[in-house]
């Protein structure tokens, strides 16, 4: 049925029911239980939330507030941690150098270093970039460095041996070099 006019809205009007008048007490009483309710539910969605996220809220008074977060950088390795992995990959690498005639394996024979060799030492589970083509103690080329997730400084693995720490700036132009130098 289509409402046309105010004839047919006159007519609906005559057919829904009328709801009482409430005096102020009623009204009162109403708002209050509404109240209420609205208590009783967000107290549920809360309840919920500290099951779904366990330990990531903490009570202080009759609230609850986020817990403090522990820094990403704690949850890192410490430099040390890191070096100690690179050496592991260096160790691998020299390895496999000296049994291939001063080479390093090529880009399409990674499997030939164990893989634990080429994880960098962090939850995520990525590994070392690695250039492949080099020969071991010549130069001082870039041969691995770790991935960008240790802040602005990472360890880079020269085909001399030597593990330094560099910035990405310093990383990119030095590749760059290398790839002009040999095709």
């Amino acid at each position: 049925m289509l409402l046309g006019g105010p004839a047919d809205l006159e007519l609906l009007a005559g057919r829904l029911p009328r709801l009482p008048r409430l005096g102020y007490g009623k009204a009162l009483g109403v708002v209050t239980l509404w109240g209420l309710l609205f208590v009783l539910i967000l107290t549920m969605i809360s309840g919920a939330r500290e099951l779904m996220t366990p330990g990531a809220w903490k009570k202080v008074g009759y609230t609850y507030r986020l817990a403090e977060e522990k820094p990403a950088a704690a949850e890192r390795p410490h430099e040390a941690e890191r070096r100690q992995a690179m050496e592991r990959l260096r160790i691998a690498l020299w390895t496999y150098a000296r049994g291939h005639e001063g080479r390093f394996p090529p880009a399409d024979v990674r499997e030939a270093i164990p893989e634990e060799a080429w994880r960098v030492p962090d939850p995520s589970g990525m590994q070392y970039r690695y250039v492949a083509g080099r020969s071991a103690d010549v130069g001082h080329a870039i041969l691995a460095y770790e991935p960008g997730l240790f802040g602005t400084e990472r360890l880079v693995l020269r085909t001399d041996g030597r593990i330094v720490l560099m910035s990405p700036e310093e990383i990119a132009p030095t590749l760059a070099e290398d790839r002009e130098r040999n095709p």
